[in-house]
């Protein structure tokens, strides 16, 4: 088998992956994928990179990936005071500086519209079934639970040790496998 193939299969599976779509009965895929040194999470209706995501040693991490055709190399280096991220798709290099910690160093990269997106330090928990928000908070440690019942989901604020990507892993464990998503911070609005 050639090299290049190797990195184009799993790629290929990767995007399969993403646009198959299952049934609730079925096994639902982790919320969190890797591919190439590169954790996936869905978030909004995209597949994004998550960028250093907890639990990772400092210093240097590079990553990439080749996926539908598009080479993507990621690279994070701890330098005082904050974290560069340098992610390279299809030969442009994009840079984002975050904080070394807090809910400002977690970010994720999206590769569709080639731009960073920071995380929000909570996640969306969706209120199908029986779901208790409040247990699924309890066993998070969440600062607080806000639920939306006629919107069918709740937001759960995380300790500040406690990274969206984790929470979302963690609750997808819990009995039942409730489903959960990170959120993203939207940009500020500028009114006129």
């Amino acid at each position: 088998m050639m090299p290049g193939r190797v990195l184009w299969l799993p790629g290929c599976a990767m995007l399969l992956l993403a646009l198959t779509v299952r049934s609730q009965e079925e096994a639902r895929p982790e919320p969190q994928d890797t591919l190439g040194g590169f954790h996936f999470v869905v978030a909004e209706g995209r597949t994004l990179a998550v960028l250093h995501a907890s639990g990772e040693a400092g210093g240097s991490r590079p990553s990439s990936v080749s996926a539908a055709g598009a080479r993507t190399s990621a690279r994070s280096s701890d330098t005082t005071p904050h974290r560069i991220h340098e992610v390279e798709v299809d030969g442009e290099v994009y840079r984002a500086a975050t904080p070394l910690d807090g809910p400002r160093s977690r970010i994720v990269f999206d590769p569709a519209r080639r731009a960073f997106e920071s995380l929000l330090p909570s996640i969306r928990l969706e209120l199908d079934g029986d779901v208790d928000a409040d247990a699924v908070g309890e066993a998070l440690g969440a600062l607080r639970v806000t639920v939306f019942e006629r919107l069918g989901f709740a937001i759960l604020d995380l300790p500040g040790d406690l990274h969206p990507v984790d929470a979302v892993a963690r609750v997808r464990r819990l009995p039942g496998r409730p489903e959960a998503s990170v959120r993203l911070r939207s940009p500020p609005l500028e009114w006129r």
